[in-house]
């Protein structure tokens, strides 16, 4: 493991394609059913249309450093730390890197990139599987040592984790496919669940249980001590984009991708308190971000739509649909929500007023189609493009 300086380079705004954003699993859903739930989706409101023509910016963003990589995947960020599936000077696997000034603070050598990889993060580890490695990792997140190896096979989603337990499982297909619960820090099984649940698409953990999606249209909750079965409910998940999600308060969401909608989940019995629909350009499902909290508010996006709302009673705050396709989740600084989008000839960076979607910043950004990733921390926004991790600093005109 060796900390590196950040490589000072100079260039303009861009973002970078990695995980952020996923498209519907085209082979997952043929044969899923919908959730035949009773409760009425919201329907939908007024919504602005924005396009991609000049606008006076309220905000500015001054670049403050960048950090190159010879190869990039993707990341993650994870507390105050940008975690990227990248290579730094011959070493292959996941980089960590400070926000504050772009800093590498380790890298991991994994003997190659992992692409399409998933990350979550316990209080001393964090653990990374791949879609294409049948294995998960346990790195130490102070110094990027690999603290534990288990091979069980491909990774379809994040983990959970709960009481030293961590709780992921497989994206095979049919009876191949299994949730297990690792020891946290030695990856030793504690429990195993052959599924007759296809396609693991995610866990998260809330009020003691583990809540996990499938791709053959399943929710299911887990005691995370052995695995057990506390409830299942016929939800239609497209990919691991969709969900679940949790905020800080323990709430549970996921997008239902035959209803078109976000719904909030009980964890303790799978039960739905709302629904919040959203309509599609073409018909066809959108590809959905993971959604940005804070407080009772959240933001997701949803194909070419940004969508504000009330995380406890469900009601829609706004709804902003831009000209293009939004290629990023949603990153907050202060009081703006990011978005990057790529229209017919350009892309762009949007940055809208979280209380109320006013835009406060329209600016160029990389025209190419391919999912891009936007990590914010405090009042500065980092993005990825072309393997260079650049960050900003975010300053008001007024």
């Amino acid at each position: 493991m060796r900390r590196r300086d950040a490589l000072a380079t100079v260039g303009t705004l861009a973002l970078a394609g990695c995980l952020g954003l996923e498209s519907p699993d085209q082979n997952g859903d043929d044969e899923t059913e919908s959730n035949e739930s009773d409760l009425e989706i919201d329907a939908e409101e007024e919504t602005e249309k924005l396009g991609g023509g000049d606008h006076e910016n309220e905000l500015e963003l001054d670049r403050a450093w960048a950090t190159a990589f010879d190869v990039e995947y993707g990341g993650r960020l994870v507390d105050e730390t940008i975690y990227v599936a990248g290579a730094v000077d011959g070493d292959e696997g996941i980089v960590a890197v400070d926000p504050s000034g772009g800093e590498i603070e380790w890298t991991c050598d994994l003997g190659d990139v992992p692409y399409g990889f998933y990350l979550s993060a316990g209080p001393e580890l964090v653990y990374v599987g791949s879609a294409q490695q049948d294995r998960i990792r346990a790195i130490d997140r102070r110094s990027g040592t690999i603290e534990a190896t288990a091979e069980y096979g491909t990774a379809g989603g994040d983990s959970a984790i709960h009481d030293g337990t961590l709780v992921t499982g497989t994206r095979h297909a049919g009876e191949n496919d299994v949730l297990v619960g690792l020891d946290g820090g030695t990856l030793e099984e504690r429990w195993r669940r052959s599924a007759e649940l296809a396609g693991f698409s995610g866990a998260v953990v809330a009020d003691g249980v583990v809540v996990a999606s499938y791709r053959n249209g399943e929710l299911t909750g887990h005691d995370p001590a052995d695995g057990s079965e506390l409830w299942a409910t016929e939800f239609s998940i497209a990919g691991h984009g969709y969900g679940p999600f949790v905020d800080d308060a323990g709430r549970v969401f996921a997008v239902d991708s035959e209803r078109r909608a976000i719904a909030r989940i009980d964890p303790t019995s799978g039960e739905q308190s709302w629904t919040i629909g959203f309509e599609t350009q073409t018909g066809e499902l959108p590809t959905i971000g993971p959604p940005a909290f804070d407080g009772d508010a959240g933001w997701i996006v949803a194909g070419r739509r940004v969508i504000a709302f009330d995380s406890v009673a469900g009601d829609r705050r706004w709804s902003i649909e831009i000209d293009g396709e939004v290629t990023s989740p949603v990153a907050k600084t202060g009081g703006t929500r990011w978005v990057h989008a790529v229209g017919s000839d350009s892309g762009r960076l949007y940055g809208f007023g979280s209380t109320d979607g006013e835009l406060r910043y329209a600016g160029e950004g990389p025209a190419d189609d391919s999912d891009h990733e936007l990590f914010a921390v405090e009042n500065r926004l980092a993005a990825l493009e072309n393997g260079t991790l650049v960050g900003y600093d975010v300053r008001s005109l007024e």
